[in-house]
């Protein structure tokens, strides 16, 4: 039995909390392909845009690295340098902007603010979250976390290393 027709594309288009879904057919014998449209309701749409937000996020950060990689040079982690600074700022302002009850509504939080920034650089996380320690009046607080992520940080690295070479 010869088959006559196969599935090529899928195209996804979001709305609110449906997912559109856009199958094209190809008919090999006519040469035609026929969209076929049908809705399906996302049970976890916030992981759906989590998902989509950290891919794109992954993506920037690698093709920001490696730009930076190209024309700054490799003796200094130039592009890591780069990523942290921007997304600290992105993360400050889109963050207060969200705060002050702006245009982000939870679906854009979860997009933008933990997918996207949360897979670009955990490091703006750290920054803005310490400076919500400090904003709340919690200094000790504040520097616990700044002191504790960087040494601990730095502990587990070194240690990570003695435990490859070493076990």
């Amino acid at each position: 039995m010869k088959k006559t027709a196969s599935k090529v594309v899928f195209l996804f288009l979001v709305q609110y909390n449906e997912l559109q879904v856009i199958e094209f057919t190809l008919n090999r014998r006519k040469g035609l392909m026929t969209p076929r449209i049908f809705l399906r309701e996302v049970e976890h749409f916030g992981v759906f845009l989590l998902g989509i937000g950290g891919a794109l996020g992954a993506l920037s950060r690698f093709l920001l690295s490696g730009w930076a990689h190209k024309t700054m040079g490799s003796n200094f982690p130039y592009g890591s340098l780069l990523i942290n600074i921007a997304g600290c700022f992105l993360l400050g302002l889109l963050g207060t902007m969200a705060d002050k009850g702006s245009f982000f509504n939870p679906n854009l939080k979860l997009l933008v603010l933990i997918g996207f920034l949360g897979a670009f650089t955990t490091f703006s996380t750290f920054a803005y979250e310490s400076w919500l320690l400090l904003k709340d009046g919690e200094a000790l607080k504040m520097w616990l976390n700044l002191g504790g992520s960087i040494v601990l940080g730095l502990t587990a690295v070194l240690l990570g290393v003695f435990v490859v070479r070493n076990v």
